[in-house]
């Protein structure tokens, strides 16, 4: 039996098949890249169930020719978004630039420490003046591990 002859014996379960197995893997490797195949292998399968006699060189035709826009599609739906005003992973820091904060204690010769949604930080005054404990403050940008910080004036 050739290749030719065993491609012209499956049948639209062998398709469906495939698609629960790609979408298998994509459970365990969550990439999207496979949803779009799994998407055309279940088309293909339906159109095998509905007309028996597609012939298997037009199967893989549909086949690859559905994966490609699903596959971007899947990859539009499903990607990951971040939400605005949401800092990338490891630049915490900067998800606290504009926010206003009273300071605990005094930053004596522009240099303390501050506590922000219970994270305390190093923070540095941008002017280089000392500030008095209950200022309130806002973070005015970052420098490493340090907030900058500028006296609020109401």
């Amino acid at each position: 039996m050739t290749i030719a002859d065993w491609l012209g014996t499956i049948s639209f379960w062998a398709w469906w098949a495939f698609a629960i197995a790609l979408v298998a893997i994509e459970v365990f490797v969550p990439s999207s890249l496979l949803l779009g195949p799994a998407f055309a292998a279940l088309v293909v399968g339906l159109v095998l169930l509905l007309a028996p006699d597609f012939a298997w060189q037009f199967q893989l035709l549909a086949f690859a020719g559905l994966s490609i826009p699903a596959t971007f599609v899947a990859r539009r739906i499903w990607r990951p978004r971040s939400t605005p005003g949401e800092a990338p992973l490891n630049r915490r820091g900067d998800r606290l630039r504009g926010r206003h904060v009273t300071l605990d204690a005094a930053m004596t010769d522009g240099h303390g420490r501050l506590h922000v949604d219970g994270e305390s930080w190093l923070a540095e005054s941008a002017d280089g003046v000392t500030l008095a404990a209950g200022t309130t403050v806002e973070v005015v940008g970052l420098d490493g591990a340090t907030l900058k910080v500028r006296p609020v004036s109401h």
